[in-house]
């Protein structure tokens, strides 16, 4: 949840970045924010039925993707 709550207050200003650097830069910066609260950013394995952490890269790329997607995710608590 916390992770979707950063992406929907940065999606904003993610989309007025014109330098692709700088878009970068600011997904490695969500990246790390995600790792210093004590996150994880995991993908389902359907081969062994489990959860795999994603290595830095991989979770910058997931982070640039939820960035750039048009619709905002709701979460039912």
């Amino acid at each position: 949840k916390r992770y979707r709550e950063v992406i929907s207050r940065m999606k904003s200003g993610y989309r007025q970045i014109g330098n692709k650097t700088a878009k970068t830069d600011l997904s490695r910066a969500i990246v790390d924010h995600v790792y210093q609260y004590g996150g994880r950013f995991l993908r389902y394995d359907k081969d062994t039925n489990k959860y795999i952490v994603l290595t830095p890269s991989e979770a910058r790329k997931k982070t640039s993707q939820a960035l750039r997607e048009a619709k905002d995710v709701k979460w039912i608590s």
